[in-house]
């Protein structure tokens, strides 16, 4: 099942259930409100939504589907793209990369529906994007085994990280973060609460990846 949030003439946040690429189911409530358990309000509420009739896609504007989330972490978590970045530069990877989760804190105020414009940052000549994958957490938690983690994932989103490239690069000379190269926005997809179909599973004490969503 994926979820997605819209709103329509009235301009009231709903959640509906996408069906491929028919319409939307529309669904009552919040937007994030089936969040919060092992999943079985998800499951429960799409059962809800699969009753209710399609909304025309024309009339609609998507949101991100979970509009203003506590926190967007971004994450530098494959390695084959961390070797690969590394040497552009000349560089290998730092073994502490290997050693902890290497990560910066992004803008819930920057999420973009999948549809909104995105505005090119001022005095930007090298403005790019790539195309990831992220984690829904669905529930609370702290200091989990990596099995324990794998449970409190409600789904999976697309994320397309739009980035001020060659602003980030002077602001990284300070050590501090990139604040204006990193923030034109992030366009999300629909979530897919389908864990499987991410292709994630342990190999030899690893998460790996087929990258097929």
């Amino acid at each position: 099942m994926r979820w997605c949030t819209y709103v329509g003439e009235d301009r009231v946040a709903r959640r509906g259930l996408e069906r491929g690429p028919a319409a939307p189911r529309a669904g009552a409530g919040r937007p994030a409100g089936p969040l919060g358990d092992d999943g079985t309000r998800l499951r429960q509420a799409a059962e809800r939504a699969r009753q209710e009739s399609a909304v025309d896609p024309a009339a609609v504007r998507l949101l991100p589907p979970v509009p203003r989330p506590p926190s967007v972490r971004d994450f530098m978590a494959l390695e084959e793209d961390v070797v690969t970045a590394s040497a552009a530069i000349g560089g290998t990877v730092d073994p502490l990369w290997y050693r902890q989760p290497v990560s910066y804190f992004s803008s819930p105020a920057s999420l973009l529906g999948a549809h909104d414009p995105v505005a090119v940052s001022p005095g930007s000549r090298a403005f790019n994007y790539e195309l990831e994958v992220a984690v829904v957490i669905g529930r609370e938690g702290a200091d989990l085994s990596p099995e324990e983690a794998m449970d409190h994932i409600a789904g999976y989103v697309l994320f397309c990280d739009w980035s001020a490239r060659g602003v980030h690069g002077e602001e990284m000379k300070f050590n501090l973060g990139p604040p204006k190269g990193q923030g034109p926005g992030v366009e999300l997809r629909a979530v897919d609460a389908h864990r499987r179909r991410a292709g994630t599973g342990r190999r030899d004490g690893r998460l790996g990846q087929r990258r097929a969503l």
